[in-house]
């Protein structure tokens, strides 16, 4: 699922959304339109700089979000990757014009924790099977 908001919800319903819902990042739509991102951590670091405990606090959506980039479907892991790597969490999924999904740097690292797992297994069976045929050659040799 995509998850959205408007620029002009309050910060403070972004925050209660996301924690109902379970994800760290918001779409900020308008309509069909994606305008950027909302990060939980943009969220803390808004209250924390904006004195969220002080009575009076309010922020809207669209003036704490993030500007976020796209790659389609088609691109690779490292792809993803290299465009987190200038300090951004997440990126955008596209085909064409019609946005598909998000991929976070925690989606990233299970997909790279799968694969090594997967990795670790394979090469497991592969060291078993030659461990048992070297022992069963050896059990011909004696």
């Amino acid at each position: 699922h995509l998850w959205g908001i408007t620029p002009d919800a309050e910060v403070a319903t972004a925050l209660r959304l996301m924690a109902r819902i379970g994800v760290r990042h918001l779409l900020v739509m308008d309509g069909q339109k994606c305008l950027g991102m909302l990060a939980e951590i943009d969220v803390v670091r808004c209250m924390a700089q904006g004195g969220a405990l002080t009575a009076g606090w309010s922020y809207v959506v669209g003036e704490i979000t993030r500007p976020v980039e796209a790659m389609p479907i088609t691109a690779r892991r490292s792809d993803a990757a290299q465009r987190m790597a200038n300090g951004a969490d997440a990126v955008l999924v596209t085909r064409g014009d019609h946005l598909l999904g998000i991929v976070t740097a925690s989606d990233l690292i299970r997909s790279l924790a799968a694969v090594s797992m997967s990795q670790e297994r394979a090469v497991s069976r592969v060291t078993r099977s030659v461990m048992a045929e070297g022992l069963h050659g050896m059990d011909q040799r004696l």
